[in-house]
């Protein structure tokens, strides 16, 4: 979007944001197929864990769209992380990784939550996490 003309006065209190918003599915959608790279996370009950990912930089719109509200404008860049299964399914992260950060160690970041939440899993049951069973 254009940014209209600035006239002399006060400073804008809402700026105006310099991109159309886009659904992270249409982002991921636009790359192109090598820029999806199989990866593997961990060693799985029937083998390797693996799927296709791929990450780009975007700009995040902060909150939704509202009627008759103020578009807020981008924040900082962040990675947009695509994750593509062999059975089809897609997931989507946001991640503030730095821009340094390369592909695997967006994906090895993301992965490492599900150990996280297998420890708390007992614990939200009411159980300590050393004690499964009564």
């Amino acid at each position: 979007m254009p940014r209209p003309p600035r006239a002399l006065g006060r400073r804008p209190r809402h700026p105006v944001p310099s991109h159309a918003s886009a659904a992270a599915r249409d982002h991921l959608a636009a790359l192109p197929a090598r820029a999806w790279r199989r990866l593997s996370w961990r060693a799985g009950s029937r083998g390797r864990l693996s799927a296709r990912f791929a990450a780009v930089r975007v700009k995040v719109a902060e909150g939704p769209r509202q009627l008759g509200a103020a578009v807020r404008p981008p924040v900082a860049d962040r990675w947009l992380v695509g994750e593509w299964r062999d059975d089809g399914e897609r997931k989507y992260y946001l991640t503030n990784l730095p821009a340094t950060a390369t592909l695997r160690e967006l994906v090895r970041a993301l992965k490492q939550r599900w150990a996280c939440e297998q420890g708390r899993t007992p614990c939200v049951a009411g159980q300590p996490a050393w004690r499964t069973s009564s």
